[in-house]
This record gives C-alpha cells, structure tokens and sequence, in this order.
C-alpha cells in the first residue's frame, strides 16, 4: 500500500472519537509539512480523533498503513513522534473497556456498536502495527538519533514477538554508542526478557559502574521489573539511589526517553514498592524524601508507592476503613506528610479517590482530624 491510496479508502464510512474519519487523510499527510507549526497540529488532531485517552476506533487500523509508510518517507521530518503514535495505538483498547474501567455511564458509549466490534478494532489496530516491526526494525538500526531511540518504544508492544525480538534487540544493543538509544533498548528488553532468562545477565552486565549513568538506571529499572522480588540486592541500591539523589542530568536524559512518564524518581518509587516487601521498607526514608520534593502527578506517583508499602493492598482491605488506633508510626507520618502537601492537592479528586481506596480520609481536613483523634 502506498501513500497514495490513502484517497482510495472510504473514510466517510469510517469512525473514529469525534465522528466521521473523512479528515483523516489530510490529518496523516499533514505530517509531511515543513512546518513545525503545522506538523504539531495534525498530530494533535490524531491523538483525537484515531486515539482519544488510550481508546482506538473503527478509523484507527486504516490509518496504520499509511503512518508506517510515512516512516519510509524521506522527506517525513520526526518520525520519531510517527513511532510513539504508533506504540499508543497497538496499545489502545476498546472504548468500551476504557469506559468500562474509568465506570463511565452508558450514555457516554450511546452509537457505539457493540462490544465484540469494538475490541475486534483494538485487535486490527494492534495486528496491523505489527506489520510495520520490519521498518521499527530498520529505524533502530540506521535511523537519525530520536529516530533510534523512539524504535524500541513500539517495538515494546509486541510482547508475542519477544523470541523472535530478543536477540536482535540484544544485537543492537551491542553495536549501539548512544546511551539514550542503548537505555531505550534495555527498556524495551525489560518488557520481553523473563526472570532466569539466559539475557538476564546481560542486562544485569549494562547496570555496571563503567557505563553511562543513563543505561545504568535503565538497565536497573529493566532488572528491576523482570526479577521483583528476585532482584539482586545491588540492583535495589541502585534504584534507592535513584531516589536519594536529585540528579538534575539523569533526570533530562531521562525525559529524552519515550518511556518517561513522569520524573524518574516516581517511576523508580513504584517499582520500589514491587521488588519485596523488605526492600520496600528498607527505602521508606528515601521514598518520604522523593515525597517532599515532588509535585503534582509525580507526587501522587510516589505516594502510590508509599500506600502499598505501608498499607494492605486495597483489593485486601475488603472496604473497610483504617483505625487511627491501629496506624503505625510510619503511617502516621505519611499522613501527616500528605495533609501539609499542597502541591500534591492540586490533583485533589485524583488523590481522594487513591486515599478512600486504601480505606483512609480523603480530604486534608479529614486527614488532621484522623490524626488528632484517639479513642480509648
């Protein structure tokens, strides 16, 4: 298929969030602009309309294509954007499992056919950016630098790809100089490398002091998340550290990585409070501290962390509500920590909604009232 054909689709018989996809095409061929200005609006215009908060849409596996075409244009300008356009849609869902999981009414799904069809467009979506793996491929290998580190970010997605996957990704990642494409790989393999796997010890190898900061920090994030509670001992020092140091330069070259979603230090606190229990409570310190400094969805990223550590999951605490008697000292604290957060407030419905979950007050008020009662 070339790009050419995109006009040979019936687009106004297609959907996508916002209605017909009749402007699809002038969308995905707004991409070739030589202006910057222009390129960004399309763009945006495609994270509504073939993509809207993490759902896909009849429109969205036509479109596919002719995106992938786009990344074997030579005239195409950042591609690198292409490529993280194409790892969101292979992981869409069904509208209807989003609005499912966010409790959205039926009205909000009103011309929308029925379940079975949606998800068969999450499904041909997902397949149809699979096809495209060969030039993920081929970009990793001689593409332009954000070209190379954007291509390990979609080739993520294919976890049922991972044997095949693996050893070129390892091979890449050999040959490869930069460290923001090599800690973008390693990203990569810590989705498709399993715990024991024969590639764990070379990612263990990349966590070595004679490598960038960078790739030490991916390669113990990757670790981290392959082996849990397996992790070795100097892999959690590491993402302690992580925690413990504000590291203005690792934390820029990690907002360089399509895998950024947030600081470095709130991704690196949720993984703390997986990789074991007494792990967890070893960085308590240095998960408060990352709390202080944090703001905004960070710090409710990193407040997470803190609920699960110190309190039961709230699949286990079966509704009911915590006992002022019962807090520990530690949980004291953190509610005492989270009540003077402003910044943290400022996402307040989100946070409310994590607190009641853990079966805690909602509200910095209620929070200090909670503390300041004791009943005999």
């Amino acid at each position: 298929m070339q790009l050419d054909d995109i006009f040979r689709i019936d687009w106004r018989n297609l959907t996508h969030a916002l209605g017909a996809a009749e402007d699809v095409p002038q969308q995905i061929l707004g991409l070739m602009s030589d202006k910057a200005s222009a390129r960004a609006q399309v763009l945006n215009q495609l994270y509504s309309t073939i993509w809207h908060e993490g759902m896909v849409f009849e429109a969205t596996a036509y479109a596919v294509p002719f995106l992938i075409q786009l990344l074997e244009h030579p005239n195409v300008q950042e591609k690198d954007q292409v490529l993280v356009l194409l790892s969101n849609l292979a992981s869409g869902q069904a509208p209807v499992d989003v609005m499912s999981s966010t409790k959205e009414s039926g009205q909000e799904q009103a011309g929308l056919p029925n379940a079975a069809t949606q998800r068969r467009w999450a499904y041909d979506t997902y397949k149809t950016v699979m096809r495209g793996i060969s030039v993920f491929i081929r970009l990793l290998e001689k593409g332009k630098l954000e070209e190379r580190i954007a291509a390990p970010y979609v080739l993520s997605c294919f976890d049922s790809e991972a044997d095949k996957l693996t050893p070129i990704l390892i091979s890449m990642l050999k040959k490869e100089q930069d460290p923001s494409v090599q800690g973008s790989i390693l990203m990569c393999l810590g989705t498709f490398v399993s715990s024991g796997s024969k590639y764990e010890s070379v990612l263990l190898s990349y966590a070595e002091a004679k490598h960038p900061r960078i790739v030490r920090a991916m390669a113990a994030l990757a670790v981290g998340r392959i082996s849990l509670e397996r992790s070795p001992t100097f892999i959690v020092r590491m993402l302690i550290d992580i925690l413990n140091h504000d590291d203005s330069n690792l934390e820029t070259a990690y907002q360089r990585l399509p895998w950024a979603n947030g600081s470095l230090a709130a991704n690196t606190a949720l993984l703390v409070c997986v990789v074991g229990e007494e792990h967890a409570r070893w960085a308590y310190p240095d998960l408060m501290r990352a709390l202080t400094y944090a703001d905004g969805r960070n710090a409710q990223m990193i407040l997470q962390a803190l609920l699960l550590t110190l309190f039961p999951e709230p699949s286990q605490n079966n509704g009911e509500t915590v006992s002022r008697n019962s807090l520990s000292a530690r949980q004291f604290d953190l509610l005492d920590a989270v009540a003077n957060h402003d910044s943290l407030w400022a996402r307040n419905f989100e946070v409310s909604a994590q607190l009641r979950s853990f079966g805690l007050p909602d509200w910095p008020e209620k929070i200090q009232t909670f503390l300041a009662r004791r009943t005999t």
